[in-house]
């Protein structure tokens, strides 16, 4: 048995799954990964590696910096119902996984207001559980589309004995000392915060959840940041979608975004690559 800290899922495309279409993917991972007798504590996917509807009724007028609790509440709700009808058609006998992340994205029909959640399953319960948080640091031109989510403590999870921080697609970046004199002062404040949070809680396992990841350095120097605030961590994953990467630049792209024992499960062309390297 080869026993991994986290298995990440390296998608060739950038696209929304169905629940369905998404279990059927994780399925044919899973199964490759008891055939070569792979296990891992965490199993991750890329940001928006499931769609869900916009749920009727729910506000496109609220503002997205800090919009009502009850929106994020209706819209967890309707991901969460997306996220069960995926682990419907999950084959969960033997599953080579402890833990489940989903990055889990939505658009209002007028395309006027996004989520961009990310829901952690734990299956080391009898009875799954679902624990959600999402996007807190949205790039600036979705800061008057993005509903973000305010609270920071969502990010940060106690499961089993692992202190876990969970990131959303651009929320490395709170940690990145890339243009933080110059940012806006509600940009400050949460890089602040989230510091703070992070430093108290002392995670030693990140994962982040971005859409994709184009180039070597495109995560860099949240990682470095990350580092250096966190001394904790031992093991960092992320697991962007690589969009037309060749074969020498993917590789050096997994190694930037990886830190421990990592697995990568790389699916392109109807094909899975695993590449089981330890980023140490």
């Amino acid at each position: 048995m080869f026993n991994f800290t986290v298995s990440r899922l390296i998608v060739a495309k950038d696209e929304n799954y169905s629940g369905i279409r998404a279990a059927n993917l994780i399925n044919r991972a899973a199964k490759k990964m008891n055939q070569l007798g792979c296990h891992s504590r965490y199993f991750i996917t890329k940001g928006g590696f499931v769609g869900f509807d916009w749920p009727n009724g729910v506000s496109v007028t609220d503002e997205p910096w800090n919009p009502r609790l009850s929106v994020i509440r209706d819209l967890t709700s309707a991901a969460l119902q997306e996220i069960k009808s995926l682990l419907r058609h999950l084959h969960r006998k033997n599953l080579p996984f402890d833990f489940l992340t989903i990055g889990i994205d939505s658009f209002s029909p007028d395309e006027n207001r996004s989520i961009e959640l990310v829901c952690v399953i734990d299956f080391e319960q009898r009875i799954p559980t679902f624990r959600f948080t999402g996007k807190s640091y949205p790039i600036t031109n979705q800061e008057r589309q993005l509903y973000r989510i305010s609270d920071l403590n969502t990010h940060i999870m106690k499961l089993g004995k692992d202190r876990v921080l969970i990131l959303g697609c651009h929320d490395l970046n709170l940690f990145s000392a890339r243009r933080a004199k110059t940012a806006s002062s509600s940009r400050k404040s949460i890089r602040t915060e989230m510091k703070k949070i992070a430093s108290k809680f002392k995670p030693t396992i990140v994962l982040q959840h971005p859409h994709t990841s184009d180039f070597p350095k495109t995560w860099r120097l949240g990682i470095a940041g990350l580092k250096k605030t966190l001394p904790s961590v031992k093991t960092f994953a992320s697991a962007g979608a690589m969009v037309g990467i060749r074969e020498d630049i993917h590789k050096e792209i997994r190694e930037e975004t990886g830190q421990g024992k990592v697995l990568d499960i790389v699916y392109s062309n109807r094909q899975f690559l695993f590449d089981t390297s330890e980023y140490l």
